[in-house]
C-alpha cells in the first residue's frame, strides 16, 4: 500500500487512501497513525496528540505513530544529503 509523492497534491491523496484503508479496511473509526510525513518534506495530521492510535496493538496508547514508510525515505534522503555535504565522516 505504499506510493511515493513528492507535492501538495499527491501526499494529500496518499493520506486520504491511507484513511480510507484504514477506516474501510481495518474497521478503524480514522487513520491509524497520529502523523504521516510526505516526501515533500510536510506532516500530515492524523489523529493528531489528543486520540489514541490503532497503529499498534498493545502500546497504542503509550506511544506515538508515524507512518513509517513516508518517514523512512524521508530520513534517507537526509542522511544522504548529510553523508554528501560531509557532515558524517
Amino acid at each position: 500500500m505504499y506510493c511515493s509523492c513528492y507535492d501538495d497534491e499527491t501526499c494529500i491523496e496518499r493520506v486520504r487512501a491511507i484513511q480510507y484503508f484504514h477506516q474501510h479496511d481495518r474497521g478503524w473509526a480514522d487513520i491509524g497513525y497520529h502523523f504521516l510525513v510526505g516526501e515533500n518534506g510536510k506532516v500530515y495530521e492524523g489523529r493528531g496528540w489528543d486520540r489514541q492510535a490503532a497503529h499498534s496493538p498493545g502500546w497504542n496508547d503509550a506511544s506515538y505513530g508515524i507512518n513509517n514508510h513516508l518517514l523512512f525515505k524521508l530520513l534517507t534522503f537526509y542522511f544522504k544529503v548529510f553523508v554528501s555535504s560531509g557532515i558524517f565522516q
